[in-house]
């Protein structure tokens, strides 16, 4: 068969002799491609909104991270937490609706404040974990073998409509400075984890605890256990 001359593109092959040149608008952000004016101008528009919409809500939920990790009591981090339901869903699927009536009750907290809490599995943020125990950094400095940290076990119920495509566990509590470990769930959405609070992802709790010295930051227990019972 004889060869002809053909465009190549996204779109698949298209032979010269069809092709015709025609003015076009792309937008550099999307790669779209639109032949009239005011579709490529409304398309800017729409993207830009979204843009907007986007860094708000995120400005938003930063500041609202940031009034979490300030909470001063681990009594205070239960009430807000329940208190913020919105914030709770959005930390788990930024695209996703809120099902109905979710909401997270932390219904038990027992930690104990270790001064050099164990980094293997996990780290404060701007820290970094060490498996090896031996590990070093590049220049051959050892890394820390721990952190402070307030260590033990937490319990949480879940309420509403479960979403269908997230699975309500320990990412509830992902990024949020509260680092779950090993545990799972029963029956009634009630979850049992154990788990971490670095001091220095709580900046005001560590400084809580410097300043009175006492052992009312030591030692906590709020709630009564049900998963570990």
């Amino acid at each position: 068969m004889p060869k002809i001359k053909a465009y190549s593109g996204a779109a698949g092959l298209i032979p010269v002799a069809e092709a015709k040149i025609k003015t076009a608008y792309q937008c550099p952000w999307t790669k779209r491609l639109f032949r009239a004016k005011r579709d490529y101008v409304n398309h800017l528009a729409d993207l830009r909104r979204t843009r907007m919409h986007a860094a708000i809500a995120y400005k938003q939920q930063e500041m609202l991270r940031n009034d979490l990790l300030g909470q001063s009591r681990f009594e205070d981090i239960i009430r807000w937490i329940e208190m913020h339901p919105d914030f709770m869903w959005r930390n788990i699927s930024s695209k996703e609706s809120m099902p109905l009536g979710f909401g997270i009750k932390i219904t038990y907290l027992s930690l104990t404040y270790d001064a050099h809490a164990s980094n293997t599995h996990g780290a404060p943020r701007g820290g970094v974990t060490n498996w090896e125990r031996a590990a070093t950094d590049k220049s051959g400095k050892p890394l820390p073998t721990g952190y402070p940290a307030w260590t033990g076990r937490i319990e949480f119920t879940i309420t509403g409509e479960k979403s269908p495509t997230h699975y309500w566990s320990s990412d509830v509590m992902k990024k949020l400075g509260i680092h779950t470990g090993s545990g799972g769930g029963i029956s009634g959405n009630r979850y049992g984890f154990g788990v971490t609070f670095w001091a220095d992802d709580w900046p005001t709790l560590k400084m809580m605890r410097a300043l009175k010295d006492d052992e009312s930051l030591g030692h906590v227990r709020i709630g009564k256990a049900d998963y570990f019972k």
